[in-house]
């Protein structure tokens, strides 16, 4: 049966047509042009959970030449902590947990923040980058890269390519409960720390599309969601097998 429905909705943002690149080349390209005007530039790729750091170690941070790079997740709390922080959030039960209350701070080890804090400060030229999941925690940055991750894709990479949930070595559990982990908590604790990202954030990195990965400026990012938000539009369709399904 022949539809006109429209699988891939998508809106042109009038104006910015020189705001958005494609590749890794390009994208390297245009970050270490912003970060080569200063004798000194805090680059920081903070990053959504799903996110998968070895793609940005392997295809973007070697090229930025920079004096020093520091990973945040090497203050995280170990795996044994956060599970403790969540346990009343997480419970028992296979699907349902507790809407967490709690920031990203928590997550980490202040003392290990502050140490790398201090790595940041004490260099005294050339570009700093800090990367990872929380890493505008350990500096605002002079120039903010935010990599993003859609849920879709995330639930597609749980399924499919074996992710666990961050901050935890769990990549066989049950899909249900890393999807219930992922629900209750992190998205909540990370939408929390990205949104007012995303209200300063430089550029907007996505790397959804394995080889195809794409930065947009953030003028342009947030010219696109106040255009979007003023009209109709309708998001992209996805459904994924109800609980009892996919329990079979």
């Amino acid at each position: 049966m022949h539809t006109t429905y429209n699988k891939y909705p998508e809106v042109a943002v009038r104006g910015y047509d020189d705001h958005a690149c494609q590749g890794w080349e390009s994208i390297r390209a245009a970050l270490s042009a912003r970060a080569s005007t200063a004798a000194k530039t805090v680059l920081v790729i903070d990053c959504y959970p799903g996110v998968r750091l070895e793609e940005l170690e392997q295809h973007l941070l070697p090229a930025l030449g920079a004096a020093l790079t520091l990973n945040v997740e090497s203050a995280r709390r170990d795996e044994q902590a956060i599970h403790t922080l969540l346990a009343r959030n997480l419970t028992d039960d296979r699907v349902f947990g507790v809407l967490s209350c709690h920031h990203l701070e928590e997550f980490f080890d202040p003392n290990k923040l502050e140490q790398l804090r201090q790595q940041a400060t004490a260099e005294a030229e050339g570009v700093v980058v800090i990367y990872g999941p929380g890493a505008a925690l350990v500096h605002p940055g002079d120039l903010l890269v935010y990599a993003d991750m859609p849920r879709w894709e995330i639930q597609q990479r749980m399924r499919h390519s074996g992710l666990g949930n961050w901050g935890a070595d769990n990549q066989d559990e049950d899909i249900l409960r890393r999807y219930k982990r992922a629900f209750f908590i992190e998205w909540r604790v990370f939408d929390r720390h990205k949104v007012p990202l995303l209200k300063r954030a430089d550029f907007l990195l996505d790397t959804t599309v394995k080889e195809a990965p794409a930065l947009v400026s953030g003028e342009a990012l947030r010219a696109g969601l106040q255009q979007t938000t003023a009209q109709p539009f309708r998001v992209a369709p996805s459904s994924i097998p109800a609980s009892g399904a996919a329990s079979g």
